[in-house]
């Protein structure tokens, strides 16, 4: 094995590294900070962000000017969410250039413009590019696997539209308080 082999497989492994800090990064700007500009700074410029799946969808958006639009949107929708990532699987190319990582995650979260507390299991498959030394996110699609509402469950109803503003149908007799957009009780 030569010094630039070693040198090759050392730059793989710092990839992975460096791959999931990027994911987890990347999501915390969504959770914490809910900063357009934080968010899109984790993306290549031309990068595709993309809400695909088999239950529900939330579209697509190219180049980080789109990607900036759609998220200022899901902050109405979605104020609160909290991704918890899990069972990472990264692969990095063998020149150390690209790669892709794949993640599970449950999403305590709350939709229908925050007055519908749920449950949200995602599937992430996420393509990343090095560039100038730095990680960044080049294709990202998310898969919701089931989003339930807490009070519920998946059990009684898996896939709930997460992007619908009206309220829940039967909220207003549990026992969980429904916030107008103000934040007050109604």
């Amino acid at each position: 094995m030569t010094s630039s082999d070693l040198e090759l497989r050392l730059a793989r492994v710092e990839a992975k590294t460096a791959i999931d800090h990027r994911m987890s990064s990347y999501l915390r700007s969504c959770d914490i900070d809910k900063d357009v500009d934080d968010i899109v700074a984790h993306f290549t410029p031309e990068a595709i962000w993309e809400g695909v799946g088999r239950n529900v969808t939330f579209g697509r958006a190219q180049g980080r000017e789109a990607i900036a639009a759609h998220f200022t949107t899901v902050f109405t929708r979605q104020p609160f969410t909290l991704h918890y990532i899990a069972n990472a699987i990264i692969d990095v190319a063998d020149d150390a250039t690209t790669g892709r990582g794949r993640w599970m995650c449950i999403e305590p979260t709350a939709i229908r413009n925050g007055t519908l507390p749920a449950w949200v299991g995602l599937d992430y498959d996420v393509q990343f590019t090095l560039v100038d030394g730095t990680w960044l996110i080049s294709h990202l699609q998310v898969d919701t696997l089931f989003a339930s509402p807490y009070h519920i469950g998946w059990v009684a109803d898996r896939f709930t539209d997460m992007t619908a503003t009206e309220p829940y149908p039967g909220l207003e007799n549990s026992m969980i308080p429904v916030l107008n957009t103000e934040g007050a009780q109604l």
